[in-house]
């Protein structure tokens, strides 16, 4: 018998024999892998902020609405308007006098017309699904056109997101990605934990080697 027919037998034997699902969700596992976090939202804010920075991502917590947009409005004019997008269908800021002048929305006929314009892009605004606190991470979802682009693209990527978003874990982050779009779930879901980096050559590190070199999140 020859390799390949060994390693196809052994796989079929596998199959043949019915076993429990071997995946559980965290809250039915008898030993989680992590002990549990304060779910009280300044605790989770706490250490959201501290792990994303731990990773060289900026986080800037605002008392209201008004103080996001100043600070998003802050950012944007560091750069020329023509370089700077936000996803479609984010009324948050297509709705905002302050922003109008300062981004456009990622709307494009065409994919290859997207890249052209956003790889040449300082700026890319989206949403979020979820900021899971325990790592820093940001759970996000291509819901629009520009949603798998904005994300990958500028230099600068930005997350606006609400406190009520924020989660302990991961399989938190998922109930809300579930909850949200039930069985009609985006092409496209990431987990974002920094700015995008690399150490593969001598181990020094790099940022934005494959995508934003800079990360920040809003939150209000």
């Amino acid at each position: 018998m020859s390799s390949r027919e060994t390693i196809l037998t052994s796989i079929r034997r596998a199959l043949a024999t019915p076993t429990d699902s071997p995946h559980q969700a965290s809250g039915e596992l008898e030993n989680p892998w992590y002990p549990e976090l304060d779910p009280a939202p300044e605790k989770l804010l706490s250490i959201f902020k501290e792990q994303l920075e731990r990773l060289n991502g900026s986080v800037f917590v605002e008392d209201s609405e008004t103080g996001a947009i100043s600070r998003l409005a802050g950012l944007l004019s560091k750069s020329d308007p023509s370089r700077c997008w936000y996803e479609p269908g984010l009324e948050w800021v297509s709705g905002r006098e302050e922003l109008k002048d300062l981004v456009r929305p990622a709307t494009y006929e065409t994919g290859a017309q997207a890249k052209k314009a956003l790889g040449n892009a300082a700026f890319g605004v989206t949403s979020a699904i979820a900021l899971v606190a325990r790592h820093g991470t940001i759970l996000t979802a291509a819901t629009t056109q520009g949603g798998r682009l904005l994300c990958s693209l500028p230099d600068h990527h930005i997350v606006v997101a609400r406190l009520p978003q924020l989660v302990a874990d991961l399989s938190d982050g998922y109930g809300l990605l579930r909850e949200r779009f039930q069985d009609a779930w985006p092409s496209f879901v990431t987990n974002i934990t920094g700015p995008s980096r690399t150490a593969d050559i001598e181990k020094i590190l790099v940022l934005g080697a494959h995508g934003p070199r800079d990360l920040t999140v809003i939150i209000w």
